[in-house]
């Protein structure tokens, strides 16, 4: 893979107007053992804000069919485990080319990953993407998908 090779792993956190935002890069099935750490002290500051955690790949495939997760469910395991002591408010993971909302350990999450690659025809739903409007005082949010004809 060309990206890792020239420019390395990224995993960041940031600050926007009340919100926090975490991305883990996990492109290879895997996030990267150092970033846990990272991750716990994030989710341990932004404990009582509005928070949102992105990475590439679902820990688990919601429904089992599509093979794409983590390679290990023991740790699938301990990040769910994690987003819900940080009680994240929404989890957002891509790679498989459709739509699934779901809940994992008590955190709402949404697979989104229409916008690339061959959409997920059997399933009903084609090329989209996600709104999701955010009220960091309220600490409520609204996703909505947007289907792209």
């Amino acid at each position: 893979m060309i990206w890792p090779r020239q420019l390395g792993r990224h995993s960041f956190h940031f600050d926007f107007r009340g919100a926090a935002f975490t991305l883990a890069d996990s492109a290879d099935a895997t996030i990267d053992p150092a970033v846990y750490g990272w991750i716990d002290a994030w989710l341990a500051q932004a404990q009582d804000r509005w928070h949102l955690f992105i990475t590439h790949l679902p820990p688990v495939d919601p429904n089992g069919v599509r093979n794409g997760s983590f390679s290990s469910r023991r740790e699938a395991s301990k990040l769910i485990a994690a987003l819900a002591r940080g009680a994240v408010d929404l989890a957002v993971f891509g790679h498989i080319h459709t739509h699934v909302a779901y809940s994992l350990g008590g955190v709402e999450c949404h697979i989104s990953g229409g916008g690339g690659g061959w959409p997920m025809r059997w399933d009903g739903l084609a090329r989209h993407f996600l709104t999701i409007d955010i009220d960091p005082v309220a600490q409520t949010h609204d996703v909505k998908v947007v289907e792209v004809p």
